[in-house]
């Protein structure tokens, strides 16, 4: 299965990725609003919640790219 297919928010490996993720955000949220949590392990929380974010957000910003890259004026070289 290429990355692609993989990516492809219509699949179920998607939606695996976007269930896992979700979960993972819950308890690294959890993490975060432990009084119990060091500052360490608060931002290593924080750390990981962006990634997830920015994983989740990896489709649409795909898709974007793609489209600007489409109405882009290729004989000007960029």
């Amino acid at each position: 299965m290429s990355w692609m297919e993989q990516i492809n928010p219509a699949t179920a490996v998607w939606r695996g990725v976007q269930a896992y993720a979700a979960e993972r955000i819950a308890e690294l949220t959890t993490v975060c609003t432990t009084v119990r949590s060091s500052d360490a392990e608060i931002r290593a929380a924080q750390a990981a919640i962006q990634e997830l974010q920015a994983l989740l957000a990896l489709p649409g910003r795909i898709a974007l790219q793609a489209q600007q890259r489409g109405t882009t004026d290729r004989s000007k070289g960029y």
